[in-house]
């Protein structure tokens, strides 16, 4: 694995080659393979880090990338996998397969402390940027929790709540002193009700709402055609996160973050799905 910056360490390999053991899915390879791919892999990373230029470096770094995506195309599906893609490709600077690979990852493992500085970093890369709305940015303000605190905590939170409530409920038929500490109930509620309906805002976002990244740089229209006008001055650049609205024929329609809408080459966009594209 590669941390921020771009070193691959031996205990995060560890780490990826166990997680190959139980994310396998209808692979093609052998996890013996794999394992021996993602060591491969790990070493051409060293000597690209240890490189005193791109140039020097890039062979070592194109070498990893066909190995790691030799696993993803072998059945293997695992966010450290994706993590480290991420990584290669932003070392080659190409910022739209970086965002997309880290994105895939961010599925995966949200709560990773390094995936979320390299994903902060990539975003800093993508040269097209659209600001959110001053409702958006009170959205952020007022949930705060909600887009600051990975799923996985958020799912933590809120079972510790359930729990609580119920093992609080249950204690109050035991212990009649329980019943004069009167807050405990509503507090326990309402972070449960709260969190709750973070998490189910989440899965219904994810079940309603397919989200994408631009991967090369492509002139937005306004209608699923060439022969329509641009729908910004400039074309949009590679990294640009967006939610795909609509399908037809070979054009999908965007929804940036402003909330502006626009028309892109299907083709120019990858959809983050629970299988990855290579």
């Amino acid at each position: 694995m590669i941390d921020g910056t771009g070193k691959f360490t031996a205990a995060a390999a560890c780490v990826l080659l166990v997680m190959f053991s139980s994310t396998a899915r209808a692979e093609t390879l052998s996890q013996t393979d794999a394992a021996a791919r993602a060591a491969q892999a790990g070493a051409e990373m060293e000597k690209a880090a240890a490189s005193r230029s791109f140039e020097e470096s890039e062979p070592y770094i194109q070498s990893a990338l066909g190995r790691y995506r030799h696993l993803v195309s072998g059945g293997y599906r695992n966010g450290y996998l994706y993590y480290n893609l991420g990584n290669c490709f932003l070392r080659l600077h190409d910022v739209g397969e970086a965002m997309y690979w880290f994105r895939m990852a961010d599925r995966w493992i949200p709560g990773d402390s390094r995936l979320r500085t390299n994903l902060r970093f990539a975003r800093t890369k993508v040269q097209s940027q659209f600001p959110t709305p001053a409702s958006s940015e009170l959205l952020h303000t007022f949930f705060f929790f909600h887009f600051l605190i990975p799923p996985n905590i958020r799912w933590a939170i809120f079972l510790t709540f359930w729990n609580g409530l119920w093992l609080w409920l249950t204690a109050r038929l035991f212990w009649t002193a329980l019943k004069r500490v009167r807050p405990a109930i509503p507090i326990l509620a309402a972070g449960m009700i709260i969190f709750g309906c973070s998490i189910a805002w989440d899965l219904h976002r994810e079940k309603i709402i397919e989200e994408g990244v631009v991967l090369r740089e492509e002139t937005v229209r306004k209608g699923a055609a060439v022969t329509y006008d641009p729908a910004f001055t400039e074309p949009v650049s590679p990294g640009v996160e967006v939610d795909i609205v609509d399908r037809r024929a070979n054009f999908v329609e965007a929804r940036f973050t402003n909330g502006s809408i626009g028309w892109i080459p299907a083709s120019a966009v990858r959809a983050i799905a629970a299988d990855p594209a290579l």
